[in-house]
C-alpha cells in the first residue's frame, strides 16, 4: 500500500507524540480561550490562551493554519492548507526538563532520523532546547521536524514542526513567530 506523503507524515507524528507521552509524565489538559491583544507594531491580534489549573500559555497562531484541539489529551495540531506540514504543541505536567540523554531520547523516539542540529530556542520569557532532525519516509521523500522544549515550573512544553524539506525554512519561520510568540504566566497574571 502506497501511502501519500502527507499521510506518513501525520502517521509518524502521531506515532511520535503516542511514543513521548507513554515515556514522559502525563499530559495536561487545559482550557481554550481566544482574546484580543494590542501589538504597538501589529495592531490588535487575537491570541490564543490555553489555561490549565495553574498556568496561562498564550500565543499568537500561525497565520493560515487550520487548528485542532484535544483538551484532554493537552495537545493542539495546526495543519498547513496543502496538508504537507503540521506543528504540534502539548503540555506535559509532572516533570522537569529533559536532561542528559536528549538525544538518545529523541533518537529512540524518532529511530529512523537523523539529528543535525541542537540549539537553544526561546519563547517571551523562557528558554529551551530545539533539535533538527531530518528522515528519509516511504516513497524517497525527505521530511524535516524541528522538535523544541520549553520548561516551566512543573512541566514541560513541546512544540513540533514536521514538515517536507522543501517547506521547512519557510515554516521554520512560522514555527518560530508561535514560539516567539508563547508566554507562560501564573493563572490570574497578565
Amino acid at each position: 500500500m502506497n501511502l501519500s506523503p502527507a499521510f506518513s507524515w501525520r502517521a509518524l507524528s502521531l506515532a511520535a507524540a503516542v511514543s513521548l507521552g507513554a515515556l514522559m509524565a502525563q499530559a495536561e489538559s487545559f482550557a481554550l480561550a481566544r482574546r484580543p491583544i494590542e501589538i504597538a507594531e501589529r495592531g490588535v491580534l487575537m491570541e490564543t490562551v490555553l489555561s490549565t489549573t495553574n498556568r496561562d500559555f498564550s500565543f499568537l497562531p500561525p497565520p493560515g493554519w487550520s487548528m485542532t484541539v484535544n483538551t484532554n489529551e493537552g495537545r493542539v495540531t495546526w495543519l498547513w492548507q496543502d496538508l504537507s506540514s503540521t506543528i504540534n504543541l502539548r503540555l506535559y505536567s509532572g516533570l522537569s526538563a529533559p536532561t542528559g540523554g536528549q538525544r538518545e531520547d529523541i533518537l529512540r523516539r524518532f529511530p529512523e532520523a537523523k539529528i543535525h542540529g541542537e540549539s537553544v530556542c526561546y519563547t517571551s520569557g523562557h528558554q529551551g532546547r530545539a533539535f533538527d532532525l531530518e528522515c528519509t519516509v516511504q516513497g524517497g521523500y525527505v521530511r524535516e521536524t524541528r522538535l523544541a522544549w520549553v520548561c516551566y515550573g512543573g512541566g514541560v512544553v513541546e512544540i513540533e514542526l514536521t514538515c517536507a524539506s522543501e517547506f521547512f525554512p519557510r515554516h521554520q519561520q512560522v514555527f518560530n513567530e508561535l514560539l516567539n510568540s508563547f508566554r507562560i504566566t501564573a493563572r490570574g497574571e497578565k
